[in-house]
């Protein structure tokens, strides 16, 4: 029972808490190269879990499947989702930017669409026809969450906001191919890959951070762009808080991902994303009483169809006269 707590807790935590540092480090508009510095910050908070792998290690004692026995272009092959992470983290910071929080969560239900997408033409999986309607539902869901959103005066550009987070899936989708790929064929533990793609993220995101800040950020035409970090570095510096709120969000992901692999681990993936959904409504709630957004009944009903498609896309519940 403490599993599901931990991962529902910091994992409501973690949206509820970049958006709200979002809307307190904002200006008159927002600060576009937030999304750059919260996307290290994630890998930070991934990169935290080697303190976990070292723990794991010592307890387990020689017994533990470790990377350390891989080749050298093994190692290297795992910045390849690392690479991926970036650019789905980056672009769905990009989308909580510009749009609300639970429009955010739920937009991120599209996720299970290219990841069947990946499946059937990469991994040559085979995906049944119910689950192909399931699909089509998860599809609707997400379209009328993101109309609800784009109709409102939800957020400062909500198409914006919506569509990178979109693409975001994509990137993420490819992502956890790759992972599956590599964890088919390495008998490692999950959290070691994590680990991993932790420490490559935050020397990719600061190796383009100071590219990025030298060749357009510090110049005239870059100021206050998405490559202006010494904007957003003098925001954090007006108001401490900021810090802070970037210490919980990292420690918050690290409990994240800890809780949710031996969540995975113990009991399945399925409940993993049983939770998730949890995680959504939350969001959700919690951002309505924070009075960050208001009740919109389109959303609802697009949650709600979202659900439906992933529940019976997971077999959790069936659709009727289907086993007829």
């Amino acid at each position: 029972m403490l599993l599901p707590i931990i991962m529902l807790t910091s994992g409501v935590a973690n949206t509820v808490l970049s958006k709200y540092q979002d809307s307190i480090a904002e200006e008159s508009e927002p600060i576009k190269s937030m999304a750059v510095l919260q996307s290290l910050n994630i890998f930070l908070g991934e990169a935290c879990l080697w303190f976990y792998v070292l723990y794991k290690r010592h307890s387990q004692g020689p017994g533990y499947e470790s990377l350390d026995h891989l080749p050298l272009k093994h190692k290297v092959f795992m910045a390849l989702p690392a690479i991926m992470d970036i650019c789905g983290s980056t672009l769905m910071n990009v989308g909580l930017l510009y749009t609300s929080a639970s429009i955010y969560q739920m937009t991120r239900g599209s996720l299970i669409i290219f990841v069947a997408l990946f499946a059937t033409t990469l991994l040559k999986r085979t995906i049944g026809q119910l689950q192909w309607l399931s699909l089509s539902f998860v599809v609707l869901g997400v379209a009328i969450v993101g109309y609800s959103g784009s109709s409102s005066s939800i957020g400062s550009n909500p198409i914006l906001g919506i569509t990178a987070v979109l693409i975001g899936q994509f990137f993420l989708a490819t992502q956890f191919t790759i992972e599956e790929y590599i964890l088919s064929f390495i008998q490692v533990d999950p959290s070691e890959l994590v680990a991993y793609e932790g420490t490559y993220g935050v020397f990719f995101v600061l190796l383009g951070m100071i590219i990025s800040y030298y060749f357009i950020g510090s110049t005239t035409a870059g100021y206050h762009g998405w490559f202006d970090y010494s904007h957003v570095i003098s925001r954090f510096n007006e108001v401490p808080a900021l810090y802070v709120i970037s210490g919980v969000i990292l420690v918050s992901i690290a409990f994240f991902n800890v809780s949710g692999l031996a969540i995975t681990k113990l009991h399945s993936a399925t409940t993993r994303s049983l939770l998730d959904i949890a995680r959504t409504f939350g969001i959700w709630i919690i951002a309505m009483a924070m009075g960050m957004e208001s009740f919109h009944l389109l959303q609802f009903l697009g949650f709600v169809l979202l659900i439906y498609g992933i529940f019976t896309y997971h077999s959790i519940i069936k659709f009727p006269l289907a086993e007829s």
